[in-house]
């Protein structure tokens, strides 16, 4: 998955920062309306918080369009795309089917904003977006355990 540094247009290719948050938190929300007590709201919440410390840029989510990818999903639309770039979304709420599952973005998040963090360390909005990012992602671990009918807390072997 192409990724560029920043929150605006100005690397030749590849999703921006702000263009895979948008497409998160608009997984999140249909998940959310699909099991409000399926744990999506926390990970909305983290990702608003990241999204509120990116700097201005580009308008949040500049150009991405949703459709279906012809699988079946409880979802909308699981397949997410913006020019030439496509991002096919597994299209199981437990993350169990081919496609990128949400914890996958968040892993390249939380490495991108890490790399441009310690690029630019005087930039303190971006350490706080990776920290959203990383709540998300420990957020986004729990939705899927309950999803795949686990309780929020991991069970200890016994």
């Amino acid at each position: 998955m192409p990724v560029r540094y920043g929150t605006l247009c100005t690397a030749p290719a590849g999703w921006s920062l702000r263009q895979l948050l948008l497409v998160l938190q608009a997984r999140m929300a249909l998940d959310h309306a699909r099991a409000p007590e399926g744990g999506a709201l926390t990970v909305l919440e983290a990702l608003g918080e990241a999204s509120r410390q990116m700097q201005a840029g580009e308008p949040l989510g500049a150009g991405v369009e949703y459709g279906p990818s012809g699988r079946a999903s409880p979802y909308a639309w699981t397949l997410a795309w913006c020019g030439d770039l496509a991002l096919p979304l597994c299209p199981d709420p437990a993350s169990r089917e081919e496609g990128v599952v949400p914890e996958q973005v968040l892993l390249v998040l939380a490495e991108a904003l890490r790399d441009w963090a310690e690029r630019a360390p005087y930039l303190r909005r971006v350490w706080q977006a990776r920290n959203a990012v990383q709540a998300a992602l420990a957020a986004e671990i729990v939705r899927v355990r309950i999803a795949r009918g686990g309780g929020a807390e991991p069970s200890l072997p016994g």
